[in-house]
């Protein structure tokens, strides 16, 4: 597999500092070094290979050459996260974690905490709204614009849904609180589900408490997804 990305490592460190800059003009100076953002960088790289080599779409992954663009903005949305994520992971100061999703947000009208844990596979198609919170993410992921995961709280309790593996969220797809969702699952457009447990293998339709479901007679991941060799 071939990894093709517009710009190099160096040259991604070089933008990303320089974007910080630009929409924070705070004259703080970044409170990471060089060397870790290179680390994060490098590691953000590695994450958005692994996860575009295992998507079967012309603008992620072509005849075996996965490609990252940072002027593509579904790319560079996705890597934004990855950054983040990555920063949060090795330890990086929350100036820089905060700034990087802030970013996130004026540039792709997105909102993904760097905490968020979103699965190693994943496709972002066109975000433009979109909500992922804190819930439990699995691999196969597929998710398009003003979509929202969120959770409720009550009596002292946050309950974030549970998403199976091979899911796909169209646009305008509410999964809110304590929803448990199967494997192989495709969520309509406007689809709107609070506190239900979606079977595996289904197509989901409609809005909470009157959802109604049918059979998915198709994969989830052959459709949409290449399982990584």
């Amino acid at each position: 597999m071939k990894f093709d990305s517009s710009l190099s490592a160096k040259e991604m460190a070089f933008y990303i500092k320089n974007l910080l800059i630009k929409y924070f003009p705070d004259k703080k100076k970044l409170p990471l070094n060089e060397k870790k953002l290179k680390q994060i960088i490098n590691l953000a790289y590695e994450r958005q290979e692994f996860c575009y080599s295992n998507i079967h779409d012309k603008y992620f992954n072509e005849k075996g050459k996965v490609f990252f663009n940072h002027l593509n903005s579904d790319h560079f949305c996705a890597f934004l996260y990855f950054v983040g994520n990555s920063a949060f992971k090795l330890n990086a100061d929350k100036i820089f974690l905060d700034k990087i999703f802030y970013l996130n947000k004026i540039m792709n009208s997105v909102d993904i905490f760097y905490t968020v844990e979103l699965p190693a596979i994943f496709a972002l198609a066109h975000p433009v709204g979109t909500v992922l919170g804190n819930a439990t993410y699995q691999d196969y992921l597929y998710v398009y614009q003003n979509v929202v995961v969120g959770g409720i709280f009550k009596d002292g309790i946050n309950s974030y849904p549970k998403l199976g593996k091979g899911n796909v969220l169209y646009s305008h797809v509410s999964l809110i609180g304590n929803t448990h969702v199967g494997d192989n699952v495709i969520f309509g457009s406007n689809t709107f589900v609070q506190n239900k447990k979606i079977k595996s293998n289904s197509i989901v339709h409609g809005h909470y408490p009157n959802n109604k479901t049918k059979v998915l007679k198709d994969k989830v991941i052959d459709r949409y997804f290449n399982v990584y060799k």
